[in-house]
């Protein structure tokens, strides 16, 4: 549903596989597509997503696409992901702390393994932040936070986005 990239190789996104690996021939597939739509809301350079699998669903979980060894650095603090390549930053933050897995790629994935859970992907470069440090006070300022009952990720005192149930199940308002 979105993506993110600081280079040609130097991508992000997230997406609700919609098979349990990556051998699965199954479609949507594990790493294209989604099993279940998020609600989504960008505002400027802070993009939101709200995840609401249902209990029924095979896959509880989504995943980040995220190649370690295309970034100039990563750097995993609590529930944060931190990047820099050249002179782009990316943070990601998730509601729930994000785990690593390997399959077939190593050092790509990292899984949120929750049913309601949420995204805020903030970008930045070198003409707003001197260098990554100082991107990363300024993201860690932001005071993001997500409430599992409200369905509500905030950034700030300021909603980004919030999950609705649509009467057809695949969709959210």
């Amino acid at each position: 549903m979105w993506y993110a990239a600081l280079s040609g190789e130097a991508v992000v996104f997230v997406n609700h596989p919609g098979a349990m690996s990556e051998d699965s021939g199954m479609r949507p597939g594990y790493w294209h597509g989604n099993g279940v739509m998020p609600a989504l809301c960008q505002k400027g350079s802070i993009l939101g997503a709200v995840y609401n699998i249902p209990k029924d669903h095979p896959v509880g979980f989504t995943h980040i696409f995220l190649p370690e060894n295309k970034f100039d650095k990563v750097i995993k603090e609590e529930n944060y992901i931190f990047a820099r390549k050249d002179n782009g930053y990316i943070a990601i933050w998730c509601s729930d702390r994000p785990e690593g897995y390997m399959d077939r790629l190593i050092g790509c994935e990292q899984r949120i393994y929750s049913r309601c859970h949420a995204y805020a992907v903030i970008c930045g470069s070198s003409c707003e932040d001197t260098n990554l440090d100082s991107f990363i006070s300024r993201v860690k300022k932001l005071d993001i936070s997500f409430s599992k009952e409200q369905k509500e990720l905030k950034v700030g005192e300021r909603m980004l986005v919030k999950w609705y149930q649509s009467k057809d199940e695949t969709q959210v308002m």
